[in-house]
């Protein structure tokens, strides 16, 4: 499954509506995307157009230019202690529950997009939610929201 620029836009719409989202939130949102999508270590053809969608949906909220760029991490954190100071990291840039919840929501979605979550995906998630303080009730709802925008309409 890949996750195109509409369906990005759906899930902004979905998650954020229209609370507003400044350029390092979005550059935020899009390198926690980036953390999901390495959390297996595996990036296939559908993740990067994926992340690629997001990253233009992301930009279009923040009112920043498509040639802008938004850099990817660079050193990809593999245990937990690293994980969670990356996380605590980009919650300063995501000052609000719903900045937050997008990067959740976009989090979610990308561990999904080749129908599967791994065990790492799914930690990754699990310290996500703990570290963005989003309750485990609260984060089905952000997951389904999510996924019911990917849905044809």
């Amino acid at each position: 499954m890949k996750i195109d620029v509409a369906h990005a836009d759906n899930i902004v719409r979905s998650i954020a509506g229209e609370h507003p989202l400044s350029p390092s939130g979005a550059d935020a949102v899009v390198k926690v995307a980036w953390l999901a999508i390495d959390a297996d270590m595996m990036e296939d053809a559908d993740e990067l157009a994926s992340i690629e969608a997001i990253s233009d949906a992301v930009r279009a909220k923040a009112g920043i230019a498509s040639t802008d760029p938004i850099t990817p991490i660079d050193d990809i954190p593999t245990d937990d202690e690293e994980i969670e100071r990356r996380l605590e990291q980009m919650m300063a840039e995501l000052p609000d529950r719903w900045s937050r919840e997008l990067a959740y929501a976009f989090a979610h979605v990308l561990t999904v997009v080749d129908y599967e979550i791994s065990p790492s995906e799914d930690a990754m998630l699990v310290h996500m939610r703990e570290c963005f303080g989003i309750p485990d009730d609260r984060a089905n709802e952000i997951a389904a929201s999510a996924l019911e925008s990917l849905q044809p309409k």
